[in-house]
């Protein structure tokens, strides 16, 4: 695949062609239309706009993938604290572990082995954090705040890590990943149209050979 320094290059070589052409004396008349400065300049409108609507694209993708990133980071240390807030009051004791197990999986963390097997088996390879579905950090926190729920007279101090509040970062989580979801097929689209307009029948690809080879017949001497 082409790099982007690839398409600004091909983009900035046509601008060079383009305004060299145009000073050329007697006028530069090609004996194929698809070769003129009128087709040299639609294919660089459309490759100018194409790199312009990707670029647009892709900063927004990257805005919201950042920010949902950032969200789930934040998200930690709230589902720590709230944990020991339940830890901290005897009365919720035989709802602890299910209330645990519900944040262990909000914060993609694991129970220790407590015992190694004699003759273990090859281990596998551990899933990272990293690989975790942002959907699935979604469904497990919404889990989460429904365990939370469940408690009688859960309403700890800090408003941060009562249940509006959980339930807004559920909220904004679940936003943020059908953005992304668009963003992301709105990019590839964007991708393949930018691919397009270089590479197409009238693309720079296309126009920009068969120009200098115009130039050529109709200059050399």
């Amino acid at each position: 695949m082409a790099s982007e320094r690839s398409f600004q290059d091909r983009y900035q070589r046509g601008i060079s062609l383009k305004d060299a052409v145009s000073l050329l004396t007697p006028a530069y008349a090609p004996p194929d239309v698809k070769f003129t400065l009128a087709a040299l300049t639609a294919a660089l409108a459309t490759a100018d706009g194409a790199n312009a609507t990707l670029t647009a694209r892709r900063s927004l993708h990257e805005d919201d993938v950042s920010d949902r990133k950032a969200l789930v980071k934040a998200l930690g240390p709230l589902i720590t604290q709230s944990l020991c807030h339940v830890r901290g009051n005897s009365a919720w004791a035989t709802r602890l572990a299910a209330v645990k197990q519900a944040a262990d999986k909000v914060r993609g963390t694991r129970p220790r082995r407590r015992r190694e097997p004699t003759d273990p088996a090859p281990a596998r390879k551990p899933r990272q954090a990293a690989e975790r579905s942002y959907v699935e950090i979604a469904a497990y926190l919404q889990a989460y705040i429904d365990r939370l729920a469940a408690l009688p007279g859960y309403a700890p101090e800090d408003d941060a890590i009562k249940l509006p509040a959980l339930q807004a970062i559920q909220l904004q989580l679940d936003a943020l990943n059908l953005s992304v979801s668009a963003l992301r097929q709105s990019l590839t689209d964007a991708i393949r149209d930018r691919a397009d307009a270089y590479t197409g029948p009238a693309g720079l690809k296309t126009v920009f050979p068969g120009m200098k080879t115009s130039v050529q017949g109709q200059y050399s001497r």
